[in-house]
């Protein structure tokens, strides 16, 4: 190295060979390079032309380049906080094998309206709903300012969210719910966002179908249950659910367990524990006593004691797995 007054460029390459004039670990190449100020453009130039001659070669997989710096305590930094993401962001440019850092912020994409895609699940708009999953996917190709990991666990949130609902308004949903962890598997497998798109596409051809062919319920039973979810966090009784349907209160009971095959009070605990478990992993502000009384239970121990019945784990437990 001639010092410190040039600017550096970390360069990282994936191979299936080693270069013994690099420094690499495994499938992984580290080369490190002293520049002129001006000779960024020199190295990327020269970067494509490795690039051009190695992949006819079969040598590696990709290769990536990373901003200038000029301290070489700047190097793990640069390393395994930029460098390796920017190869991970491989995944969202899958025709791109050559990538650059020049620098800056990455330009922030369309978010996902979260709340609305859930409004419009409770709604059983789930028409709107799949379409809104399925055009933000369609929007990541491109994009670099979501992790891999990140984008892949949301797909698998929301594949658990749209199952759920289906169970919880009582379509047959057995199926799509047993092979649930095949499609997470698949998601999580996925070599680049292209194969994530189209294993959603599927996904939400199988839960179109059972949307239309097998929809669940009288249109009666289906109002009552829509009720209850919009207001399951209210001290809700069977008495009051009955007065608003102008049900006697007996009778809501038979006709209620008729039509669901399960009582009132159970399909309540269900639908609850399961706006609990949404609100363990997603706002960890929260505490467990604050969740039980947000999804309609006054006493925490009796919240505890239901959500370990229905999910075999502590509300804690629960939040930490």
């Amino acid at each position: 190295m001639a010092g410190e007054q040039h600017p550096f460029a970390a360069a990282e390459r994936r191979q299936s060979a080693g270069l013994p004039a690099a420094v690499h670990a495994g499938r992984t190449c580290r080369l490190l390079f002293n520049l002129p100020e001006d000779g960024m453009e020199a190295l990327i130039r020269m970067a494509e032309q490795v690039f051009t001659t190695g992949i006819r070669a079969n040598m590696f997989q990709s290769l990536a380049v990373s901003r200038t710096f000029t301290k070489l305590p700047e190097l793990h930094t640069v390393y395994s906080q930029e460098l390796m993401k920017l190869l991970d962001h491989r995944f969202f440019l899958p025709e791109r094998c050559l990538l650059v850092d020049h620098g800056g912020e990455a330009q922030p994409g369309p978010v996902f309206d979260q709340e609305a895609f859930a409004a419009e699940l409770n709604r059983q708009e789930f028409d709107q709903a799949f379409a809104r999953l399925s055009a933000y996917v369609s929007s990541m190709s491109g994009r670099r300012d979501t992790g891999v990991s990140e984008f892949k666990s949301f797909l698998c949130h929301s594949i658990f969210q749209i199952i759920g609902m289906l169970l919880q308004f009582h379509y047959e949903a057995r199926a799509l719910d047993e092979s649930k962890y095949e499609y997470f598997r698949s998601i999580h497998e996925a070599r680049h966002v292209g194969e994530t798109e189209a294993r959603l596409l599927q996904f939400l051809q199988d839960a179109n179908e059972c949307v239309t062919k097998n929809r669940g319920g009288t249109p009666a039973m289906q109002k009552i249950l829509l009720y209850i979810d919009e207001h399951y966090s209210r001290q809700l009784t069977l008495t009051e659910v009955a007065r608003e349907f102008h049900f006697n209160p007996s009778y809501l009971s038979n006709y209620f367990t008729l039509h669901n095959k399960e009582g009132f009070n159970e399909y309540l605990n269900r639908v609850r524990i399961g706006k609990a478990c949404l609100l363990l992993k997603e706002n960890p502000g929260l505490s467990i006593s604050e969740i039980s009384s947000l999804v309609g239970y006054s006493d925490h121990s009796y919240f505890t004691r239901v959500f370990r019945k229905l999910m075999n784990v502590s509300p804690s437990q629960y939040r930490k797995g």
